[in-house]
């Protein structure tokens, strides 16, 4: 019989050596630990199955017991009494963190926990229940490839759980030994045990990919899989898989790839479908492997790809569909080769590429015995049942011959064989193949690839035929709404019509988040779209469709005011491609129905990235934001202000936030005012026009007292809170960021108060009450992570990187400054990505390694662009001419601070000039004579002043410049 359990198997690191180390000792400790476990088992309704040596098989009903069970396993192991003699030796040493607490002591204990169906019945000799089967397997090789002190699971039962007081880290696919399979492993640890760390999953498959397998996805085609495994261990590192449309090239590179995976580290497929030239294939290069485009040539991304590969160590890179852009593929890919020693490289493509140091093999079309046999498997997935009566045989047989071996061909077959059966099927495909040899293609087997869709094509109805042609014109799906009102069909008739195709394959039904939603194949889209072009009615089509994205963008945009961050962006995610197709066709056209599509992708683009493309999108319809109508004009043009902040052109910024004024002055649209009150707030502040500031604020809370606006009276609490912040009315700031917090817990937003706490933790942060500080961003990080909002989780890392740094724990601060510009450099949000960097400079210095410290301020600095705060940019100045001045090199270090001059100039920052001072003050370091002023200055910067506050306890800034000063 086999039950759903849970299974934990525990066992101590390294035991066969303390026990030749110290044997009494070890008889005793395991005596204790012995004690411990079956104490815990009971306390938290496990059940022993068995043990072995040290090792312990327990089963648990519910996961969320055996998880307790197993962290209180380690944090009874860290507080128990120990033989010294045991605790001298290196497999069981107390070990300190950062702050001198114990988080290892005594003997360590590896955890696995895994749930699933396990085979149980009765021991014949003992009488007692056991266990056994896959998933006590599977758990006992997870706990094996952990280490002493670490509790590790599977994604899939870490999910089970529901509301759980532990924190978790992801920690990669690992490949369990034999037949046992491939895991998610994530590490589980209580709040007690974070500060211990731990080297990689022992035998961790630590390749990463965005290949996932397919079944059946090689019939035939094996042993031209194993030929390419065969290149690749002889030495080849570069393969050209070369052969006709259809041929399977894609397929067989995915399953060679899959199967190398074992061997790699990385292993990433880019399709060049869509690439013609070399830039386009630089860019989707760049977006497969997540590094950021903006702002690079052609040869400076080429390298930069280059250095990438290289320090990812053996990767295998599958460029898919290169026949439109062979030529870019030649030129790159030996530069990639010389760059990156680690590096494969395989290759797809029609034709043959002259590729350097690359070798080609050639795909052929499947024989007959295997063309019969993938028909026959993609009709049985299909739902189709075959008949077995010879003539059948023969015409499935014939089908295959007409289809010249092709298996996309063979597979768009099979999809139809239900309609219509094989010996109707024969017939018409012979003879629509005759039909279409005229065809101009380069290839003839284009043609026979076109047969295929066209035959498919010609079983339909007009009436279908007209439907499908019109569908062509959605992007990656769409819903019953959206087609029915732009191929202007009342819904009942069209969700018959929609089932009729869906039932011959022609499209496919899908349900998610947002409901049920259909999608065309790409191939068939394409075909359609040609049809619908040469009837005449593409533009018709595609001016209904972007007449339909560009309202229902707007109606996106004002919804995600009022919502959770994570219940906004889930019709966006669906949405995107239809709208992105919306803008693009209407850009130039109708600019009011542009405006609207990218109204609806703003709370994806300015919170998940590419910020630039958002930023792009709305420069471009700015020339035409006077062809908008007004009200949609008015949320276009609070967005543009943000831009322009954003790109640092302030005048711009004031214009477009001064033209929305004017507009909604002549209105009588309270959703309208609130926007752009709470767009004029944050604007005018953060360009500190405090005065105008103010008076927004005024008229934001005589607007709310007239309006009951709930989601927007949390906003301008938030928005409130910026504007004491900068008049350095802090108390008042906090209480207005904690207001908006409480306002949006209420209305269920918790993204939105997360952000409100988060300013609320950055005052708590500059007022050094650190416990305060980190509470929020801890529940910051929860949230952005939750609603994936990239830039915010970016900039929290930032903020705790702050917090460590402030407390000295430069192992934490160092790890979340380097996710922030990890993280930031990936959405290109430049001014998270500097600072990032930049600090990561700073603790270089801090620790003196200060060849490391000057690539890392070369590096960020390289970050800073039009729109970088010159304040920013500024501070990093300062440190980094302090590092030259401890180098010796003076006139590099002038120059370093004349920049931070101006840039202090430009700024006004106060914060700035002290810095400066302090770190002009480096170049005394050393200097005898100096000594007693450099004293006096420091004691100046720490002295309080009316207010009871020091300049270092005002300034993170000037505590790390005193630091720099004294670590030297």
């Amino acid at each position: 019989m086999h039950k759903l359990v849970t299974i934990v198997h525990t066992d101590i690191q390294g035991s066969t050596r303390l026990w030749e180390q110290a044997p009494q000792a070890m008889r005793a400790a395991l005596e204790r630990h012995d004690q411990i476990q079956r104490a815990l088992i009971a306390a938290h309704h496990g059940y022993e199955i068995r043990t072995e040596g040290d090792a312990f098989l327990n089963a648990f009903e519910h996961p969320s017991d055996a998880f307790a069970y197993a962290l209180a396993l380690q944090e009874n192991l860290l507080d128990a009494a120990w033989p010294d003699e045991l605790l001298a030796l290196p497999d069981a040493l107390v070990e300190r963190n950062n702050e001198q607490v114990a988080v290892h002591a005594g003997p360590r204990v590896r955890v696995g926990i895994m749930q699933g169906a396990a085979e149980h019945g009765t021991d014949d000799v003992t009488g007692r229940r056991t266990y056994q089967g896959a998933t006590v397997n599977r758990c006992v090789a997870l706990a094996s490839a952990a280490h002493g002190g670490q509790v590790v699971t599977d994604l899939e039962t870490w999910r089970s759980l529901t509301d759980t007081p532990w924190t978790h880290r992801e920690l990669g696919h690992l490949t369990l030994p034999g037949q046992l399979g491939v895991v998610d492993v994530i590490q589980v640890s209580s709040q007690r045990l974070e500060g211990r760390r731990f080297d990689p999953l022992r035998g961790a498959a630590r390749a990463r990919t965005n290949l996932s397998s397919f079944e059946n996805a090689t019939i035939g085609h094996q042993p031209a899989v194993n030929q390419v495994q065969r290149r690749f261990e002889q030495g080849t590192r570069c393969v050209l898989l070369c052969g006709a449309p259809g041929v399977g090239k894609s397929r067989v590179a995915r399953e060679a790839a899959l199967q190398r995976l074992t061997q790699l580290e990385q292993c990433w497929s880019i399709d060049l479908a869509e690439c013609v030239e070399q830039t386009q294939l630089l860019r989707a290069a760049a977006s497969a492997l997540s590094l950021p485009t903006a702002r690079y040539s052609d040869e400076e991304l080429i390298d930069r790809l280059g250095q990438a590969l290289r320090g990812r160590g053996a990767t295998l890179l599958l460029l898919d569909n290169t026949d439109r852009c062979a030529d870019a593929v030649a030129a790159v890919v030996p530069r990639w080769l010389d760059q990156a020693p680690a590096l494969c490289v395989l290759v797809t493509s029609r034709r043959v590429v002259a590729i350097e140091q690359s070798e080609t093999q050639r795909l052929a079309p499947l024989s007959e015995a295997h063309g019969l046999e993938l028909f026959t498997a993609r009709a049985t997935e299909r739902g189709a049942t075959l008949p077995t009566d010879t003539a059948s045989a023969e015409a499935c047989l014939a089908i295959v011959k007409a289809l010249d071996g092709i298996p996309l061909a063979i597979e768009l077959a099979a999809s139809r064989i239900g309609v219509l059966g094989p010996v109707r099927m024969a017939k018409r495909l012979h003879q629509r193949f005759k039909l279409l040899q005229t065809r101009n293609r380069d290839d003839h087997r284009q043609g026979t690839l076109a047969t295929a869709i066209e035959w498919s094509w010609e079983t339909l109805s007009d009436e279908q035929a007209r439907c499908l042609e019109a569908l062509s014109v959605f992007h990656e799906g769409f819903d019953l709404p959206a087609a029915s009102a732009v191929i202007d069909m009342e819904p009942h008739d069209l969700d018959e019509r929609l089932d009729e195709l869906c039932n011959q394959s022609m499209i496919q039904s899908v349900s998610d988040a947002q409901g049920k939603r259909y999608a065309l194949l790409q191939s068939i889209r394409l075909f359609a779209a040609d049809r619908l072009r040469a009837a005449g009615r593409e533009e018709t089509l595609k001016r209904a469709h972007y007449r339909y994205f560009g309202d229902r963008g707007e109606a996106i945009f004002l919804s995600a005011q009022q919502t959770a961050l994570e219940h906004a962006l889930s019709p966006i995610r669906t949405l995107r491609a239809n709208l992105l197709a919306a803008i693009e066709h209407s850009a130039d056209l109708d600019p009011q129905s542009a405006a609207g599509a990218a109204l609806g992708l703003v709370p994806l683009l300015f919170t998940q990235g590419p910020i630039n493309q958002g930023n792009a999108i709305f420069t471009r319809l700015a020339a035409a934001q006077d062809r908008i109508a007004p009200g949609r004009r008015t949320l276009f043009l609070t967005t543009l202000a943000r831009v322009h902040r954003t790109l640092g052109d302030a005048e711009a910024c004031v214009d477009a936030i001064e033209r929305a004024r004017a507009l909604v002055d002549h209105t009588d649209d309270p959703v309208h005012e609130a926007l752009v009150l709470d767009a004029e707030i944050r604007l005018f502040s953060s360009l500190g026009e405090t005065e105008r500031a103010v008076g927004c604020v005024r008229r934001a809370l005589n607007h709310l007292k007239t309006h009951a606006m709930p989601a927007h009276e949390a906003k301008l609490h938030s928005a409130i809170g910026n504007v004491y912040y900068n008049l350095g009315r802090t108390d008042d700031a906090l209480e207005a960021f904690e207001s908006a917090g409480r306002g949006f817990t209420q209305l269920d937003m918790p993204f939105h108060a997360a952000r409100a706490l988060g300013n609320a933790g950055m005052i708590h942060l500059a007022q050094q009450r650190f416990q305060a500080a980190e509470e929020h961003f801890t529940i910051c990080l929860k949230q952005y992570a939750q609603a994936r909002h990239v830039e915010d989780l970016a900039r929290t890392h930032l903020y705790l990187g702050a917090l460590a740094l402030d407390r000295e724990r430069l192992d934490d601060a160092e790890l979340h400054y380097r996710e922030a510009a990890e993280t930031a450099a990936v959405i290109a949000a430049p001014e998270t990505t500097l600072v990032g960097r930049g600090f990561l400079a700073v603790i270089a210095q801090l620790r003196g390694r200060f060849e490391q410290a000057q690539l890392r301020y070369d590096e960020a600095l390289a970050s800073a662009q039009r729109g970088t705060p010159a304040r920013i940019e500024g501070h990093f100045r300062c440190y980094y001419g302090g590092l030259l001045a401890q180098l010796g090199r003076h006139t590099e270090a002038q120059q370093c601070w004349a920049r931070a001059q101006a840039l202090e100039q430009s700024s006004g920052d106060a914060s700035l000039t002290h810095l400066l001072e302090l770190t002009q003050a480096q170049a005394w370091l050393g200097v005898p004579e100096r000594s007693e002023e450099l004293n006096a200055l420091k004691q100046a910067m720490r002295t309080p002043d009316a207010s009871g506050t020091s300049l270092a306890g005002r300034s993170e800034d000037i505590r790390i410049a005193l630091r720099l000063l004294e670590s030297r």
